[in-house]
């Protein structure tokens, strides 16, 4: 893929959440946390960052965010973001992962922290960068 190919990008927000670590590693399952976006056309997902925009007092000590493909395919997964105002982590996939239309894509918060005490993992402005599937 060139630099002068059409790209395009999902946007989402996701609110503060607050999330009970049970093991380090755990993926929040609330449906709060999860952002659904819905794909109507063969793309391929090229990028994915995400910046706090809000942060929490009693943020865990690591949040990555989980990119999947129709609840099952792993994506990728972001660096972990600091939950400080402004903190920005970046994940680039090189090559691409192609996505069939008819599916979705879920954002999901992966969390390390202290068992059984509830955090809250900050809020955060997600973009996604998909580009054009040519067949």
């Amino acid at each position: 893929m060139s630099y002068d190919d059409r790209r395009s990008y999902l946007n989402m927000v996701l609110a503060a959440q607050n999330i009970i670590h049970t093991a380090s590693g755990h993926v929040a399952t609330s449906t709060l946390n999860a952002g659904v976006i819905p794909i109507a056309e063969a793309t391929t997902i090229v990028s994915f960052a995400c910046v706090t925009t809000a942060s929490s007092g009693s943020q865990p000590s690591s949040v990555k965010y989980l990119l999947l493909q129709t609840n099952t395919t792993t994506i990728g997964v972001t660096g972990a973001n600091a939950g400080t105002l402004n903190a920005m982590s970046t994940f680039t996939l090189a090559p691409g992962v192609a996505v069939p239309a008819g599916t979705w894509l879920n954002i999901l918060a992966i969390g390390t922290g202290t068992a059984s005490a509830t955090e809250t993992a900050s809020a955060v402005n997600v973009v996604i960068g998909c580009a054009p599937q040519y067949v």
